[in-house]
């Protein structure tokens, strides 16, 4: 991760996640060659061990909070000294001794963690809203939920610092009808102007008979932009799909992010 001045592009900071974290802890597609073709001169291939897709920054406390979808972690940092504030994710395959003090404890009965996310904001309650894609809901070398069992969602989480503990205070997507399940891209917004939260399904995957797939390359994509109130359960208030009914077509649409503007005009 690197800050830099707009003015003339000289780096004022960077962090390097092999240094923050464990470069040998694995998570499910933190092996593949994902980047294989963008550097061909590796000729032993690449790794996307972290496969990072988001960063932003909180100034409540001047620390930086990125995602790191391939090890199914959220991480929080000092901007200042680089040391870890705490690790939202499953503790699977995490030392305990290294860093067992900076993982977040779940509670309340109803929790589950995040799986392959995206996009985390910082609410104006401090909270901490994301995309949960929610592949395979595992890791190494536990078995790899379905696809036609799986769900994506949009999720927030509160974050007691002190006693590093998260709780789930609301989600929309595990009990939604249907069940979108999208195992890449992604995105959830709060809205200022009415609370409500705009969800981006951008990579729902089936395969030509239209069931739920993993397998990206090979399958039909469409996208569910879906904008929902913040009550438990959340009220659909728009909905709009995008969706290629041509057979012949081998991907289909995506849509990384969306967002919503208040007006056109100034």
């Amino acid at each position: 991760m690197v800050e830099f001045s707009p003015a003339d592009g000289t780096i004022i900071n960077q962090w390097s996640l092999l240094d923050l974290l464990d470069p040998y802890k694995i998570g499910y597609d933190s092996l593949g060659g994902f980047w294989n073709t963008t550097f061909p001169e590796f000729e032993q291939g690449t790794r996307d061990w972290a496969h990072g897709n988001a960063v932003i920054h909180d100034p409540s406390d001047n620390s930086i909070i990125a995602s790191l979808r391939h090890q199914d972690a959220v991480v929080k940092f000092s901007r200042e000294t680089g040391q870890i504030v705490w690790i939202l994710g499953t503790h699977d395959n995490w030392d305990p001794v290294q860093f067992g003090s900076f993982l977040l404890n779940p509670v309340g009965d109803d929790f589950l963690f995040q799986y392959h996310q995206h996009a985390p904001e910082i609410t104006d309650e401090g909270t901490i809203v994301l995309y949960d894609n929610g592949n395979y809901k595992a890791t190494p070398f536990d078995p790899k939920l379905p696809a036609t069992e799986n769900f994506s969602r949009a999720v927030e989480y509160s974050i007691n610092e002190d006693t590093k503990e998260v709780t789930q205070v609301w989600e929309f997507g595990e009990f939604d009808d249907p069940v979108r399940y999208a195992p890449f891209i992604g995105d959830a917004d709060t809205q200022p102007l009415t609370g409500n939260v705009l969800i981006t399904h951008g990579g729902v995957t089936t395969d030509a008979e239209g069931i739920p797939s993993d397998s990206i390359p090979t399958s039909k994509t469409s996208v569910y932009l879906i904008e929902v109130t913040h009550t438990t359960p959340g009220e659909k208030v728009f909905e709009l799909s995008i969706v290629d009914t041509t057979p012949e077509t081998a991907n289909g649409w995506t849509t990384y992010r969306s967002e919503r503007l208040p007006s056109l005009y100034p």
